[in-house]
């Protein structure tokens, strides 16, 4: 027997739908269509749940009709941990990479380092020909050293109440002049020699030995590589989230570098220009492989749980009102039907989808075969 009361219930509703909105007034042609259209939707849903009930109650009465089944794979839902990530590129750097210029202009007298060489902090790693401050150190060494005679003997006589005054200030006034000389010509020979700050490894030497030297220019670039660091700008919408010791991975491409470490550091100062504000991750760094300039991959934790709901993403589905849903496997007439539950969700990773809400735990979730079931309809484990 066939049935053709639904086609003209179908047939009947649509143009009563479209008389209906095209009679409203003022409405555009795009609200009319847009609203013709989810009434549609809405019909449309409604008819496949009636056609499923038709067709259940004529299966039941109809003892011809085979019994159709979906074959399907379920799973159980139990709670689980789960994180979520993001990803960021940054730079490495490093933690003291300079270029050290003499203080004073003259030609170079010697450089004694080499590149590659691993050098200390206070080390002189190039000195200028300071040979005239050399000289004029000795001579006014000389005078001071009858400056200061003179005057600890004008000192001596001074508080015996011997000798006049002025002859005492005038030997005093001589020797402190000439201790501020020579303190004037230790500062300048300091400037002469290019000392290393921090400890380090010499990166380049830029000038050799009987080059003139100044200022301006370089003379050896010093890197201290042994703590090195990465940079990366990380999007306005992560504030409140990130801060120090928030757990992010760490990749290198080039070198196939990988570490699991935490953030250093967090800036409290967002770029106005790209609304990003900057993270910092410290890495040691013993054996030198990592290079400043690198090129870095962050994957950073933005949330973790240890106890949800997390299921294979491919199990939820979405309805044209926007709810997010999955099938479940219930019981009817002693055989396995799918029922829909509404659920809640949030991030999803390669593990699965966190689901936040719908699910109580103990239900068995149709994974396999789940977009090709309705609800109510019949199914079978697949072998």
């Amino acid at each position: 027997m066939k049935f053709n009361v639904m086609p003209s219930i179908v047939l009947g509703s649509i143009l009563a739908i479209t008389f209906s909105c095209g009679s409203k007034k003022g409405n555009t042609e795009l609200e009319s269509l847009t609203k013709q259209r989810d009434s549609l939707k809405e019909l449309h849903a409604d008819i496949g749940n009636k056609l499923l009930e038709v067709e259940s109650k004529i299966a039941k009465l109809d003892t011809s009709i085979k019994r159709r089944y979906v074959y399907v794979s379920l799973s159980d839902i139990e709670k689980s941990a789960f994180e979520h990530t993001f990803q960021v590129h940054g730079n490495v750097e490093a933690d003291a990479s300079m270029s050290l210029y003499p203080e004073m202009p003259g030609t170079i007298k010697k450089v004694y380092v080499k590149e590659g060489q691993n050098v200390n902090s206070g080390q002189v790693l190039a000195e200028l020909d300071l040979a005239v401050l050399y000289n004029q150190r000795e001579e006014i060494k000389t005078s001071y050293e009858l400056a200061k005679q003179i005057f600890e003997k004008q000192e001596k006589l001074w508080k015996e109440k011997i000798g006049s005054e002025v002859q005492y200030l005038e030997a005093k006034t001589r020797k402190e002049s000439l201790e501020s000389t020579l303190a004037s010509i230790d500062a300048n020979i300091k400037k002469g020699k290019i000392i290393a700050p921090v400890n380090g490894t010499v990166d380049e030497i830029f000038m050799n030995d009987g080059e003139l030297a100044n200022s301006a220019l370089p003379v050896v670039r010093l890197v201290n590589a042994n703590n090195v660091y990465i940079k990366a700008d990380v999007s306005e919408e992560y504030t409140g989230i990130l801060k120090k010791g928030t757990k992010v991975k760490v990749e290198i491409p080039t070198l196939g570098f990988s570490v699991d470490t935490v953030v250093s550091h967090v800036s409290q100062f967002i770029n106005p220009n790209n609304r990003s504000f900057k993270i910092r991750v410290d890495l040691e760094n013993k054996n030198q492989k990592l290079k400043p300039n690198l090129l870095a991959i962050l994957s950073i934790t933005d949330l973790s749980t240890k106890s949800d709901f997390v299921i294979p993403s491919k199990a939820v589905q979405q309805d044209i009102k926007g709810n997010n849903y999955v099938f479940i496997a219930d019981k009817k007439d002693g055989e396995l039907v799918a029922k829909k539950i509404i659920v809640e969700v949030g991030s999803a990773n390669e593990e699965g989808t966190l689901v936040t809400g719908g699910l109580s735990g103990g239900e068995q979730l149709i994974v396999d075969g789940a977009r090709s079931v309705s609800e109510g309809e019949y199914i079978k484990l697949a072998q």
